[in-house]
């Protein structure tokens, strides 16, 4: 692994998503607004995709194309670290299979609509070296399953908690957190329910 490794995930996200925000991932790019000649947006952001693919470092890239259900894995375009989702299972209780496939920014762009269950897949250490992970996401308000804490996850490594590291979202005051166990940052976010947010967190290892 190269130092400042980075990972992308897009219309998610990574490693774990977890529950307790209703989120939407959506398929978006940092590309600008204004048409060029007569390429679609679409195109745009499949020819970003292809450019950042290719960057020296990336480890992981997420873009959830090909996703037709919840069986279907989200593969990794720069490595074998496919996603699976997880259905959430109450004690005793079936597995709640609740992940939606809508549309994403562009027609022809999937996004995944997820509440009680998460995607899923190998961790990556990049704790050493530092590293870059972003996301785009739409948030649609508390999900099924209520935490003890205001605040929701939307990435992980592990816990976050006690290690690792862990990107939350707070529904009530509409803030975006990035932790590394006991040491958290949080930033206001401009948009509400609905509303398309970028995320990008840089961890500077230990």
């Amino acid at each position: 692994m190269t130092k400042r490794a980075r990972a992308r995930a897009w219309t998610f996200p990574t490693i774990p998503l977890r529950p307790w925000l209703m989120v939407a991932l959506a398929a978006c790019a940092a590309v600008g607004a204004a048409c060029c000649g007569h390429t679609s947006g679409l195109e745009r952001w499949q020819k970003y995709r292809d450019r950042i693919a290719a960057e020296p470092g990336l480890v992981r890239l997420y873009t959830f194309e090909g996703v037709a259900d919840s069986q279907s894995p989200v593969p990794d375009l720069v490595g074998d670290d496919a996603l699976t989702f997880v259905p959430y299972a109450a004690k005793d209780a079936e597995p709640v299979d609740d992940l939606t496939i809508i549309p994403g920014r562009w027609p022809g762009k999937p996004a995944v609509s997820l509440d009680q269950g998460w995607y899923e897949g190998p961790p990556f250490d990049a704790t050493a070296e530092g590293f870059t992970i972003e996301c785009w996401f739409r948030e649609h308000g508390p999900g099924t399953l209520q935490p003890r804490g205001p605040n929701g996850t939307l990435l992980s490594v592990s816990s976050g908690y006690y290690d690792g590291w862990r990107i939350t979202f707070s529904d009530k005051s509409h803030t975006v957190g990035f932790a590394g166990g006991r040491s958290a940052h949080r930033v206001g976010s401009r948009g509400g329910q609905g509303q398309r947010s970028h995320v990008a967190c840089r961890g500077v290892g230990r």
